[in-house]
């Protein structure tokens, strides 16, 4: 089988037999965020042309390392004048784009906020020049102003050799200076501390002054930064126009560990200026160390490690390990830990370390918290989310700091002072993965070093010694009973319904929390944390049994009980249903709206009841999936609501009429909407799309690929497109059917609440929704991937992508099925072709055993010439001319 469209001239293909000498263009000048106007009219880049001679760049490529790319066709030539600039843009018209003069507007063809590449390619595809800027690490990360080649000799693939821009493109505008080079440098900063040391406890400050050599027209930010922010703190400088010094603070933090005088570097930098930088001292005041962070992994992205042993190497894997090296018992709770930008753990009340014992924190996972013998080496372990703003670690690969922080002053008697932290160095080039750990274990004081370099072989040890020893072994237990061990999912709330407790009074209370294996059958969110108070040994378990719409029969739950200091324990109840006739599952995801132009205040989701008697939605949840990590960012219980028979159910916010319940927000993809039966408890923010309670009815992943969210949700179909170009849903090209049904969803005009009405088709309406538009006509190849627009149009395939060959040999019958939106248009003529030999002597002709059916075109190709035979066969797809 092989389809053949728009074959290569002989001439075209021997053209490639005489190649001109590579010209030679360097990318000088980038916007990649613009803030006066928006990315989308705004974003710039500038090319420069250093040889003598004028440089024609019609028919080059401007592309990134992924799916961007735009062939420039400017309908003649398109010159870089010799020792002269040229700027491109996504935006030509100077009233919209912020004062820019564009000598190209391109399309398809976007720049990253934060890292992404601008490559460009001549007219043969041989690579002229690239820039891979990465965010902020080695270039300059600005907003509102461009990024400039510091000297138009230097290498522009070197971050260093990048500045931000300082000149406004006009009054109040962005910064830059599109088509005109870089300004010229403006030497290097001068830089003084009024003292070089200063001490821990001290209540002064080093005052640090910045001098420019040449006076800035607008005022000048200064960038200044410290190499141990564990040891001072500081804030940027501004030169204001017209001067030429400016002051800045640095205060030195008080620590509680003895870790010795510290020198750290204090630099200075800022656009147009070469950096400088100078030291200071930070004398100690503290005689030892009372709680230490022994380990840390921040969990490289190149090289994922499977430290909390849930089966999967990921972010979720990241983990602090903190110690009591004090010699008495602490009490943590409420401590923190966070990193440079925000709180990520708060201690729980109980968490209470004896002398030697330690307590480990991870990211997230499959993971039971609490202590499990001889998992962690019966060190206790914690989620990263208890009651912070940004759950999880997030630590980065490019180097960070954990800081330990004792807000209420239970552990050093001072109000948020900083108990101990440590700086993470870069290891996003490492080729192993290896934690961060002390050099000797629990001493602060010897340093830290790879995991891999105390014990060879040995990339980390959460919970352990490094050669895998409890730093406490524990032989207590938890014990959680149950009483009777048998209930009935309707006996609700249910005070004194067992008990935990330990083999032994304690002199000091005792948090103890229970978790509950299925929140849709025993609910503890209210309950728990329980205390067995000083002196006693137990305590009692209220439980709330949730009644739910399910028929799902007998449901066996475990509880477990967890404290710092005990291994957990143990209970199963079985919770009986209450004779449920079920949960109604006839009814689909009918149509969706997550984009509109500009504002998005009319988004919504309607759901379609396939049966035609009124149906109560007890039991029923709509769950939405963010794709940038495949987890729950919101979900809607639908219980105490109803649908009409053949009728509609809208999630809807803004300006949606009517909607039965108000939606907060519908994000772009890619991300996914699913119905489940469930309870609403099982379906938190922040859960991952895999291993969720309850049954899954109905979902669509929507808005581009996500590989996570399709396997998880909807794996034999694909992801539904939205469109943000005009006032357009996503909708079934009829009401209701069968769930999981992709293939099924057209763009159509919003219908919320109403029958969808699918508006009869054509390549020209489809051409122009597609992102960007296709402009090529149907016989053009916008993807370049040898498919005809119009093919790729009546197959559903992506024109802006390219694509593999269409089609599936199964049986002996060749398919070519039909794309949804073309199923809609009464004007494409389907044929299949066959030849004998590529059409040579046998021409290509429609061959008559073709089955044109709604949904494909298919031939028998063993009975096709009436006898097994070989022979080739191609799709043809033509538009049926309309009279007028």
């Amino acid at each position: 089988m092989k389809l053949l469209r728009h074959s290569p001239s002989l001439a075209a293909l021997l053209v490639l037999s005489s190649l001109p000498v590579q010209a030679q263009l360097i990318i000088s000048e980038i916007m990649q965020d613009p803030s006066a106007v928006g990315d989308s009219n705004g974003e710039y880049f500038e090319l420069y042309n250093p040889t003598g001679a004028a440089i024609d760049i019609d028919g080059w490529v401007i592309k990134d390392a992924g799916s961007n790319t735009h062939t420039i066709s400017n309908g003649g030539p398109l010159e870089v004048p010799a020792g002269g600039f040229l700027v491109l843009g996504n935006n030509a018209d100077f009233a919209t784009n912020g004062s820019v003069v564009v000598g190209y507007e391109y399309s398809g063809f976007f720049l990253g906020n934060s890292d992404d590449e601008v490559i460009l390619e001549d007219d043969l595809g041989a690579e002229i020049d690239r820039v891979e800027y990465d965010g902020g690490p080695n270039f300059p990360d600005p907003s509102g102003a461009s990024m400039e080649l510091k000297d138009l000799t230097l290498d522009n693939n070197v971050g260093g050799n990048w500045a931000e821009a300082i000149t406004e493109i006009v009054p109040g505008g962005d910064k830059g200076t599109p088509g005109a080079g870089p300004p010229v440098g403006n030497g290097q900063l001068g830089l003084s501390l009024d003292v070089a040391s200063i001490s821990e406890d001290q209540s002064a400050f080093i005052t640090g002054t910045v001098t420019a050599p040449v006076a800035p027209t607008s005022d000048l930010t200064v960038t200044v930064t410290l190499s141990d922010e564990t040891e001072a703190i500081t804030a940027d400088a501004t030169i204001f126009a017209n001067d030429t010094t400016g002051t800045f603070l640095i205060d030195a933090v008080d620590d509680f560990w003895a870790d010795g005088d510290q020198t750290v570097t204090v630099t200075v930098s800022a656009p147009t200026y070469d950096p400088n930088d100078t030291t200071f001292t930070v004398t100690d005041d503290d005689a030892g160390f009372l709680v230490i962070i022994n380990e840390v992994y921040n969990a490289i992205d190149s090289l994922p490690f499977d430290a909390n042993n849930d089966g999967t190497g990921n972010s979720d894997d990241e983990f602090i390990e903190v110690v009591n090296v004090s010699g008495g018992t602490l009490d943590l709770s409420g401590a923190t830990l966070s990193d440079e930008s925000f709180v990520r753990h708060i201690f729980p009340p109980g968490t209470i370390l004896e002398p030697g014992c330690a307590v480990l924190v991870f990211a997230g996972g499959d993971v039971q918290e609490g202590s499990v013998q001889f998992d962690f080496g019966d060190t206790p372990v914690q989620i990263a989310d208890s009651g912070t703003q940004f759950p999880g670690l997030s630590l980065t690969d490019t180097g960070d700091a954990v800081f330990l922080r004792d807000t209420d002053g239970s552990i050093t008697g001072v109000f948020d002072a900083e108990v101990h932290a440590v700086t993470l160095p870069d290891q996003s080039g490492d080729l192993v993965a290896s934690s961060i750990t002390t050099s000797t274990d629990t001493d602060a004081s010897s340093g830290y070093i790879l995991h891999t370099a105390t014990i060879e072989g040995t990339e980390m040890s959460p919970g352990t010694t490094p050669a895998g020893g409890s730093y406490c072994s524990l032989t207590d237990s938890i014990t959680v009973t149950i009483n009777p061990g048998t209930r009935t999912e309707s006996d609700g709330f249910v005070a004194m319904a067992g008990t935990v407790s330990i083999p032994a009074a304690i002199g000091s209370d005792l948090f103890v929390y229970v978790d509950s294996s299925d929140l849709g059958e025993i609910d503890l969110s209210l309950i728990s944390p329980l205390i067995i108070p000083s002196g006693s040994t137990s305590a009692d378990l209220d439980l709330l049994f949730v009644d739910d719409a399910e028929a799902d029969g007998t449901q066996t739950v475990t509880l477990t009980g967890r404290a710092i200091g005990y291994l957990n324990g143990t209970a199963s109840v079985d919770v009986e249903d209450d004779g449920d006739a079920g949960v109604f599952t006839d009814l689909v995801i009918n149509e969706f709206d997550a984009n509109q132009p500009g504002t998005d205040d009319a988004e919504f989701i309607e759901l379609y009841n396939n049966s035609g008697t009124l149906q109560p939605l007890d039991g029923l949840v709509v769950v939405l999936f963010n794709g940038s990590n495949d987890t729950i960012y919101d979900a809607y219980d639908l219980t105490g609501f109803s649908i009409d028979g053949n009728g509609f159910f809208v999630i809807g916010n803004g300006s949606v009429p009517s909607p039965q319940i108000t939606l907060s927000s519908l994000q772009n993809g890619a991300d996914a909407i699913a119905l489940y039966s469930g309870s609403i408890a099982d379906y938190p923010n922040g859960a991952s799309v895999v291993g969720l309670q309850g049954t899954l009815i109905d979902a669509v992943v929507y808005g581009g690929s996500d590989t996570g969210l399709q396997d998880a949700l909807d794996p034999s179909g694909s992801s539904v497109a939205e469109s943000g170009s005009a006032d357009s849903a996503a909708a079934r090209t009829t009401d209701g059917g069968s769930p999981f049904a992709s293939n099924l969803f057209v763009t159509q005009s919003p219908t919320p609440g109403a029958t969808n009405v699918i508006a009869e088709n054509s390549f020209a309406t489809w051409a122009a929704d597609q992102v960007p538009a296709i402009v090529d006509g149907p016989d053009g190849d916008a993807d370049l991937d040898g498919i005809a627009n119009l093919v790729e149009y009546a197959l559903g395939l992506d024109p802006n992508a390219a694509n593999g060959t269409p089609g599936t040999l199964s049986g002996g019958t060749l398919t070519f099925t039909k794309g949804p939106e073309a199923k809609m248009d009464g004007n494409l003529i389907y044929e299949i072709e066959t030849s004998t030999d590529l059409g040579v002597t046998d021409p290509w002709a429609p061959n008559g055993s073709a089955v044109d059916g709604s949904d494909d075109i298919s031939l028998d190709i063993i009975t096709a010439g009436g006898v097994a035979t070989k022979f080739f066969a191609r799709l043809n797809v033509s538009e049926a001319v309309v009279a007028e």
